[in-house]
């Protein structure tokens, strides 16, 4: 089994997405008035207010992704991932993916499961468990940990 290793020192804690660097906008493939706001993949807010044709019924607080209210910077970044892929499905290293969506969303609906991403993420960090997929407290597979507090096997 791999399991993701913890970042060891500041420099390790920035970006090594695929996407570093991007222009939201650009690669979601959203027009965006000239002078309007141009996220980009590593800030923490993405303020789409600018983009161009979004439904006049979407209110300005749902045109902007705040991922800062994802407390563990790791999950922060997996969010974004997340977030971007659903936006620009066509992009290669999501094209690459077995099962990823293929059809792209609007900018109301990752609005909306960023909300619900960032409560789910913040627990899991409140309950102590990483990228890795381990629980700080133990060493033994995830596999094993699900088997153990739930009372099943996942042994075939």
């Amino acid at each position: 089994m791999t399991t993701l290793h913890r970042p060891t020192g500041l420099a390790a804690t920035f970006s090594r997405s695929v996407f570093r660097g991007e222009d939201v906008c650009a690669v979601a493939g959203l027009p965006v008035h000239g002078a309007g706001p141009h996220p980009h993949f590593n800030d923490a807010i993405w303020d789409f207010t600018g983009v161009i044709g979004l439904p006049r019924y979407l209110a300005r607080h749902a045109r902007i992704l705040s991922f800062t209210e994802i407390l563990n910077a790791q999950w922060r970044e997996l969010a974004k991932e997340f977030i971007l892929a659903r936006l620009a499905p066509d992009h290669h290293a999501v094209r690459e993916l077995a099962h990823a969506y293929r059809t792209p969303v609007q900018v109301a609906t990752v609005h909306g499961r960023l909300t619900v991403l960032a409560g789910w993420l913040n627990w899991l960090t409140d309950q102590g468990w990483m990228i890795s997929g381990r629980s700080p407290s133990s060493t033994a597979p995830p596999t094993w940990n699900f088997a153990r507090r739930y009372g099943t096997s996942t042994a075939s």
